[in-house]
């Protein structure tokens, strides 16, 4: 249970750092318009982020950069996810020794 909440955790973690490359604050990482001007996914935009905090250390270092950091995203989340898969299985088994 720890591992699947944990991994459920960890995948939102992403979904969270993706929605925050479209945020008001960084805006347009994701999505880019084309030379018809359309919006489309910009996929050298988004590994070159991805990549980024392995090249540049102030992703480790400043601590309002951590939302675009995919990799501490992945962890807080999966820790949250893994905190909740711990909690929670012990609780239920004590609602069901009560009923």
């Amino acid at each position: 249970m720890i591992l699947l909440t944990a991994g459920l955790g960890s995948i939102l973690g992403f979904i969270y750092f993706l929605f925050e490359l479209e945020s008001p604050s960084m805006g347009g990482v994701l999505f880019r318009p084309n030379s018809n001007g359309n919006r489309e996914i910009s996929w050298s935009s988004i590994w070159n982020i991805i990549i980024a905090p392995f090249r540049n250390s102030i992703f480790w270092t400043n601590y309002e950069l951590y939302s675009i950091n995919w990799i501490i995203m992945i962890l807080i989340f999966g820790l949250i996810g893994g905190l909740i898969g711990y909690i929670i299985p012990p609780l239920a088994a004590n609602e069901m020794i009560k009923n």
